[in-house]
């Protein structure tokens, strides 16, 4: 399976919305097209300007996970989605947070920037029970 689809949004014209719009636009969309745009998002900023998605990294973070003043989307429950209930959702999950997925890829061209830091807060962390 290629898990570093580049998914297209649907209007031909998408460029000429500006990159802001774009993605608040996407975070606000049910999982699965939130992330085939978010992959398309990704792969263009990575490809033509990396800064535009570099802003908006910190919002895409806690957004996935619901934390912060930037978790403005609808919730992505990834603690209730699971291969059996919502095969679709889950697989398209899977497909964006996997290692060479969209979101791993956009972090090791992140990584190349030393300027470039962010630190998830760990009381966000999940308390293991062992």
């Amino acid at each position: 399976m290629n898990y570093s689809n580049n998914y297209s949004f649907n209007n031909s014209n998408v460029n000429s919305i500006p990159f802001q719009m774009r993605f608040e636009s996407c975070l606000k969309e049910p999982i699965v097209a939130k992330c085939h745009q978010l992959s398309q998002l990704i792969h263009e900023s990575i490809t033509s300007n990396l800064k535009e998605i570099q802003n908006n990294y910190i919002s895409l973070v806690e957004d996935i996970f619901g934390i912060g003043v930037h978790a403005m989307s609808t919730d992505w429950s990834l603690k209730l989605i699971t291969r059996n209930y919502s095969p679709r959702e889950f697989d398209t999950i899977y497909a964006f947070l996997h290692q060479n997925g969209p979101l791993f890829q956009l972090i090791r061209q992140l990584m190349n920037d030393p300027s470039y830091r962010y630190e998830f807060p760990k009381k966000y962390l999940p308390v293991s029970d062992n």
